[in-house]
């Protein structure tokens, strides 16, 4: 019922892995299940969203800078990334000095994305969906290969196909890629489908 009262009934706020960010006089703490609190007060924005780590963010000198707090609620990467994203998979994307970067939990770089390509989101089936001149592809995170074709429409891996739309003739038409981004389905059979 606690947990219920300080996150305002929102489902997408409840316990995730045993545990949640809650709100008490507009003051972020982080429960787990072992009815542990962490005040988080030194924070001035806590993302909902967590796996291993959840991000944080920290005015200084007048810029919002994100880092990252471990499950205990001890700062794990210093608040010192202009943008940071969910950790998936070992690898979570940041910005540094405008530069996309895809980082583990060391905090080490492992990719620096090409100054045209972005990236939002977070690691789904081994993949990182990206986008360049409002157009999406993958970062494929075994060997780190940036796929070259890039799609109208791209939604993320699941179960190993992603399903994308591009348009023909001002028709807009699908298919799914598998993880070798070979189309599953000759184009034609699935002209039929809307």
């Amino acid at each position: 019922l606690l947990l219920l009262v300080l996150t305002g009934c929102n489902s997408d706020k409840a316990f995730k892995g045993g545990y949640a960010i809650a709100y008490k006089d507009g003051t972020p703490y982080l429960l787990n299940s072992k009815n542990e609190t962490y005040d988080l007060s030194y924070y001035d924005e806590v993302s909902d969203h967590f796996d291993e780590y959840t991000v944080v963010k920290k005015y200084k000198n007048q810029k919002l800078l994100c880092g990252y707090i471990n499950r205990d609620g001890v700062e794990v990467i210093k608040t010192k990334y202009e943008q940071a994203y969910p950790f998936s998979e070992g690898y979570a994307v940041v910005v540094n000095k405008g530069i996309y970067q895809l980082i583990d939990t060391s905090d080490k770089v492992v990719y620096t994305f090409p100054s045209d390509v972005k990236s939002f989101g977070y690691i789904v089936d081994g993949h990182l969906r990206v986008e360049k001149d409002g157009k999406f592809s993958f970062l494929r995170i075994s060997d780190f290969y940036l796929h070259d074709q890039y799609y109208e429409g791209l939604e993320n891996f699941s179960d190993g196909y992603a399903l994308y739309h591009y348009y023909e003739n001002n028709n807009k038409y699908y298919n799914f890629l598998n993880k070798e981004f070979k189309k599953a389905f000759e184009d034609d059979s699935l002209k039929q489908y809307e």
